[in-house]
């Protein structure tokens, strides 16, 4: 019992002793704040972009909203678009003898094919214009 009453009073003997350097604090709070600072500086940041990133993907789900609507409008016409066309081509590769044989549904995938990336091209470049006319208006 005596030996923890001993280490006790040279615990308090020693950390009322202690006398730490106080000009190295003010230092550390001055580089401690300036680092907060950069942080919400950094924070306000990363919200400010987010919030840019959402008007642009709200813009681009618009656009592909549109562009669905009007592929589905017009898809009467761009079956008889692609059959006709392959009709063409399976005319043109029977009579010029080709090794290639040319199929219906092989011209009606291309079309679709094409048209999907006309749509994507274009849903990337609202999202990418969206963005740019942001950063350029400073939103």
């Amino acid at each position: 019992m005596e030996n923890n009453e001993n280490t006790d009073r040279q615990l308090r003997e020693l950390l009322a002793s202690y006398r730490p350097d106080s000009g190295n604090d003010d230092k550390f709070m001055a580089r401690l704040e300036q680092r907060l600072a950069n942080v919400d500086a950094l924070k306000a940041q990363i919200a400010t972009q987010k919030h840019k990133s959402r008007i642009a993907v709200s813009v681009a789900a618009c656009v592909g909203f549109v562009l669905g609507a009007i592929s589905a409008l017009l898809y009467g016409q761009i079956t008889a678009l692609t059959a006709s066309i392959s009709a063409m081509l399976v005319e043109s590769t029977a009579t010029a003898g080709n090794a290639i044989s040319i199929s219906a549904p092989m011209v009606s995938t291309g079309v679709w094919c094409a048209i999907a990336l006309v749509a994507t091209w274009l849903i990337y470049t609202a999202y990418d214009l969206t963005l740019s006319l942001q950063t350029k208006r400073g939103a």
